[in-house]
């Protein structure tokens, strides 16, 4: 796990135990809570973050949040099954769904024996921390169930999986609606974009991503500079019913 300050009050944590990408989760502090973004792929991928935030806690409200039910954002919930866990409604009913199904598929990732802790807390379109400046909402596009963070102290937009280089994965067909997610995103005018496997981006991606997507949508043909970028498009396209 490297560390990697984004602000004084901010950080992210990158994991590269995946091949061909990294996965971070981020930590936000402020004056009344902690806020926990993610917890990666199980219990022992966390232990050292439960450490931190038990050193930094104090009398402050600890708070996780998952930003969609894919296994890398939340397996290393039953560490912080103590806090309250939030995420969109539709996340919940997912992870529920699909636990055992990602097991199977991606359980050779799994660090630790991560227990089946489920989202405490859900909300439909969006939820705030006034106090804190912190504001949870639906985006959906990568899935149906993404959430985006926005701290409005520091101007920063957390997309999670909707945005990164070099090439999105699509597992929403409503590809319409993920178009839109990317262009709400610069209603808000961020002056910083984090996401989980690109920690730092810009509104460029948010230019380069729209195209892709219009591509995708239209079926046009694409060559790529790597295997791995070719890899997802394919996938991509099987999704969304256009083939290559």
């Amino acid at each position: 796990m490297t560390e990697i300050p984004l602000s004084p009050q901010a950080t992210a944590f990158r994991f590269d135990d995946i091949p061909d990408y990294y996965t971070c989760a981020f930590l936000i502090e402020t004056q009344r809570r902690v806020f926990l973004l993610d917890t990666f792929a199980g219990p022992d991928s966390m232990t050292t973050l439960r450490e931190r935030i038990d050193a930094i806690q104090a009398d402050r409200q600890v708070v996780v949040v998952n930003s969609h039910f894919h296994w890398d954002h939340v397996w290393g919930n039953s560490v912080f099954e103590d806090f309250p866990i939030i995420a969109h409604d539709r996340c919940r009913e997912t992870l529920v769904a699909r636990w055992d199904e990602q097991v199977e598929r991606s359980g050779r990732f799994m660090q630790g024996k991560a227990g089946r802790v489920f989202p405490s807390v859900v909300f439909g379109d969006r939820l705030s921390f006034l106090e804190d400046g912190i504001e949870l909402f639906h985006s959906p596009g990568h899935t149906d169930d993404s959430i985006s963070l926005f701290d409005r102290r520091t101007e920063s937009l957390y997309v999670f999986d909707n945005l990164e280089r070099p090439i999105v994965y699509v597992e929403d067909k409503d590809v319409d609606r993920y178009i839109a997610t990317l262009e709400s995103y610069r209603r808000l005018n961020p002056k910083h974009i984090h996401g989980s496997h690109t920690v730092n981006l810009d509104d460029s991606d948010i230019t380069q991503t729209i195209r892709y997507l219009k591509g995708l949508q239209a079926g046009i043909p694409r060559t790529f500079e790597t295997d791995y970028e070719t890899k997802v498009h394919r996938e991509n396209m099987a999704f969304v019913g256009k083939g290559i």
